[in-house]
């Protein structure tokens, strides 16, 4: 499973760096998300589009893609979830 998400990670994104894929966020979103964070968090497809929407998300992991998917599942997960904790407002 691991692996497999690895090989399709870098397979989008070689496809959109060639140009055969489009550069579209509305296009890319759904696979990234479908990769492991909808599962992992026990989400569904809506609930994930609008909090990847509200965060940007997709750009941060376009941004950081490189380091990102040499990782593992759980720290891809973990990573984008501190990543959206800090950008919500805070309750002081």
């Amino acid at each position: 499973h691991e692996y497999f998400r690895r090989i399709r990670c870098k397979w989008v994104a070689e496809k959109v760096a060639s140009g055969s894929f489009p550069d579209d966020e509305s296009l890319l979103r759904p696979m990234m998300e479908n990769i492991c964070y909808k599962n992992a968090k026990g989400m569904n497809g809506k609930s994930v589009i609008d909090l990847f929407n509200r965060y940007r998300v997709i750009d941060y992991i376009r941004d950081y893609y490189e380091a990102l998917h040499t990782t593992g599942r759980q720290y891809i997960v973990d990573d984008i979830s501190l990543y959206i904790e800090a950008r919500q407002p805070s309750m002081a």
